[in-house]
């Protein structure tokens, strides 16, 4: 059996308002945490390198390194580790060009997330 199923649902930001903020420029805006210097992205309200809780804002440039592509039947999406970033994320790839090794985080007209532009193969 198949169900589809809708939410409506609002996210409080709290803590991680200007990742949103940035997020919804087209920025990638990640933490850095105070104690260990690790810099995560997205970011991470307690690091997972040292587990201390505070952090640091930091302006990335919003390049990527293209580690894997995946295809859906709707959509296909990449893990990614952006420049300055010590960890790796799951963006859905923006247009229709799935070949590359490097992309850029962009925004998206219509959804909210991490969506990213192929920009070399």
């Amino acid at each position: 059996m198949k169900y589809h199923i809708a939410l409506d649902y609002t996210l409080a930001t709290g803590r991680m308002a200007p990742f949103f903020t940035a997020l919804a420029e087209g920025r990638a805006c990640a933490s850095s945490c105070s104690s260990c210097g690790q810099t995560a992205f997205p970011p991470r309200a307690t690091c997972a390198a040292c587990h201390a809780d505070g952090f640091d804002w930091v302006d990335l440039t919003g390049e990527a390194e293209v580690l894997h592509i995946t295809h859906t039947a709707d959509a296909a999406f990449a893990l990614v580790q952006f420049d300055g970033a010590d960890t790796t994320a799951l963006v859905r790839i923006a247009h229709d060009q799935t070949e590359g090794t490097r992309g850029r985080l962009v925004r998206s007209e219509n959804e909210t997330g991490l969506w990213l532009e192929i920009t070399a193969s």
